[in-house]
């Protein structure tokens, strides 16, 4: 997992985008193309570091449900999710995943998505919360719906399917005016969280093959402390924490 501010991300990134995704980051308004390709530039940086290729070589597809795909390297599994200037990407070996992220002020109609998404019993707990307290639980409850979903590959609030194996599942503790989770198809040996820093300016005609921010540690502990087997129990990683999602 890692942890991208997107403030702090050099433009000099998103040299590497297509031109299919120049054209989408022109399609938002300024300053939210301007953090859209950014992310896409990171997204590229990073799997172009993992797979040891040029950032600009990498090409991707869309499932019939708008996940995105690395063509041409099984071998490696992605997700991202941004909201606001904040962003996380999952990789993985071979297994689907999906993380989803969601920032604090950001939600409208709270109760009827509820409602939709996890039914009236649970719209109904929501509604009896202070207004503050109401949003942050639901957008708990919603970023590990929809890192599922994304992992399954469904479209976005898609209702849980009956029987059939529930992918593994952890929230993301990323500061108190956010929620995040990922979700991925079994539960992994390790979960190493990392927070991207960038390296400096790029200059103009720099080759950015090697324009990979590295993992900043934030305090003390290990990047590649094993997964905690109590559930809720809460453990420091370097730049953020993980908590074993609550059924």
């Amino acid at each position: 997992m890692w942890r991208v501010e997107l403030e702090v991300v050099d433009d000099g990134l998103t040299q590497a985008l297509c031109a299919e995704e120049r054209a989408r980051s022109e399609r938002f308004p300024r300053a939210g193309g301007r953090l859209w390709a950014r992310s896409r530039g990171v997204l590229r940086a990073l799997l172009g570091r993992y797979l040891g290729s040029d950032p600009r070589a990498l090409r991707f597809a869309t499932s019939a449900h708008g996940k995105p795909q690395l063509l041409g390297a099984p071998e490696l599994s992605f997700n991202l999710s941004h909201s606001g200037h904040l962003a996380l990407y999952a990789i993985t070996n071979a297994r689907a995943v999906g993380v989803d992220l969601e920032i604090l002020g950001r939600s409208h109609n709270t109760l009827a998505l509820a409602a939709r998404a996890f039914g009236a019993a649970e719209a109904r707990r929501l509604a009896q919360l202070a207004p503050l307290s109401r949003e942050l639980e639901f957008l708990r409850l919603w970023t590990r719906h929809e890192a599922v979903q994304k992992c399954r590959g469904t479209g976005i609030g898609a209702r849980r399917a009956p029987g059939g194996q529930e992918p593994w599942n952890v929230e993301l503790e990323v500061g108190t005016q956010a929620a995040a989770a990922v979700a991925s198809d079994g539960a992994p040996d390790e979960l190493r969280c990392l927070d991207w820093r960038p390296l400096g300016h790029l200059r103009s005609g720099q080759d950015i093959r090697n324009r990979f921010g590295h993992a900043g540690p934030v305090g003390r502990g290990r990047s590649d402390r094993r997964l905690p087997q109590r559930r809720g129990k809460v453990v420091q990683y370097d730049g953020f924490e993980l908590s074993e999602a609550h059924s």
